[in-house]
């Protein structure tokens, strides 16, 4: 809230800052208010996975709540979106970089179930197919197949769910408040 810093600030975030700020899908994501719930029958889970809300860009930036989810495919892992960021690459979308059209979002904090345990996530964002022999982050990052979540041919993280591969989510420490953790991506 620095004075000098703060008209810099809404002047270039506003445009998804108030799209986000009016359905809260940035700030206090994290409490779960109004998210699909994962509950213990298989069925509802499902039901409730078919569509999402999320914020998206294509030509325009609006919200759409009944999104189709995203339905993970071989070695990738369904993300329930807990908390996420806003970066200047979501600035530079909105002005045509890289030509993107979808779901924003690649700064994130997320939940995974695994052998029946919530699990708190955070993400590499360039993905690349099960079959490339791009194994580390930047032959990942280099592969001409390869896409970048939120940014090239994958939907992001401004909605409630989202589709990785599991080689890229990382645990996030207990220690470590989704607060701080959603800070990763830009950190790396």
């Amino acid at each position: 809230n620095h004075p000098d810093v703060a008209p810099l600030w809404h002047a270039r975030y506003e445009p998804i800052w108030a799209v986000c700020e009016e359905l809260d899908m940035v700030v206090n994501h994290h409490s779960g208010a109004g998210l699909p719930e994962y509950g213990s029958d298989p069925a509802a889970r499902a039901k409730r996975r078919t569509f999402m809300r999320a914020l998206v860009f294509d030509d325009t930036l609006h919200f759409d709540a009944n999104r189709p989810a995203p339905t993970p495919g071989p070695g990738e892992v369904l993300v329930r979106v807990r908390l996420a960021g806003i970066c200047n690459t979501d600035v530079e979308i909105l002005r045509g970089y890289h030509g993107f059209k979808g779901v924003l979002g690649h700064e994130f904090v997320g939940e995974i179930i695994e052998d029946g345990v919530v699990r708190r996530v955070v993400g590499e964002i360039s993905a690349v197919s099960p079959g490339s022999r791009s194994r580390t982050w930047f032959e990942r990052s280099q592969d001409a197949d390869r896409s970048t979540l939120g940014i090239r041919r994958r939907d992001g993280a401004f909605a409630d769910w989202l589709v990785l591969p599991r080689e890229n989510l990382h645990l996030v420490p207990d220690n470590v408040t989704d607060e701080e953790a959603v800070f990763v991506e830009p950190l790396a």
